[in-house]
This record gives structure tokens, sequence and C-alpha cells, in this order.
């Protein structure tokens, strides 16, 4: 279960990032997750609760966002694939490449400020 030390990681950019702010909380957390990121997002939530407990971000909500595999193909094509097919859907060359859907992004962080 490697969602924990993802999370950990997560959260260390979120406290830099809220102190250099000078933030005295952090509200909402976005994070896009590809389906080909290797996170489990049922445990990344987990994770995450726990975790978060003593940070800054002990009271802020977590939006996922799963984001499907897109490719780009020879042909043109750019755009989603249906499953874990790694085919064109236009043409069905198999030489394409994933632009989307293997990365975990940290998307938009919400910082409250003080007055």
């Amino acid at each position: 279960m490697h969602e924990f030390s993802v999370v950990s990681a997560l959260l260390d950019l979120v406290t830099e990032d809220a102190r250099k702010h000078k933030a005295t909380g952090v509200t909402t957390i976005t994070v896009k997750v590809g389906v080909m990121s290797g996170i489990e997002p049922e445990l990344f939530e987990e994770a995450f609760h726990v975790c978060k407990r003593g940070t800054v971000a002990e009271t802020a909500a977590l939006e996922l966002i799963r984001q499907p595999i897109e490719i780009s193909c020879p042909c043109g094509y750019q755009g989603g694939i249906e499953g874990f097919s790694f085919r064109c859907p236009k043409c069905g060359e198999t030489t394409i490449r994933v632009s989307d859907g293997e990365d975990m992004i940290l998307q938009r962080l919400e910082l409250e400020l003080p007055d």
C-alpha cells in the first residue's frame, strides 16, 4: 500500500506551499489521478484522511479527478481508448503514444489566508 507514502509526499508539498503563502489552513486539495498511475483512489482517500491529522490540511477536503487514458496516433487521432486496448479506435494502429492517464498531479490547492 504505497498510497501512504504518496499522500505523505503530497502533504509535504501542500504544507510547503501553505507556509510560503502564510496560509492558516487548507480548505481543498484537488488531485488528478490517472487510471495508469498505480494509485488506488479508495486507498489514497483513506491514507489522506489518516495522514492529514495534525497538519495544516487537517480540515481539508480531497477532490480526486480520475483521468482516463488518452492517446495520440500517427493517423491523427487524439483521444480516449476503451479499457486497456492500446489500439487506436480510429485506424486500429498499435504504435500509439499515451498522452494522459499515467500521472498523479496536484491540480489545485485552496488556502485559508489571514485577513
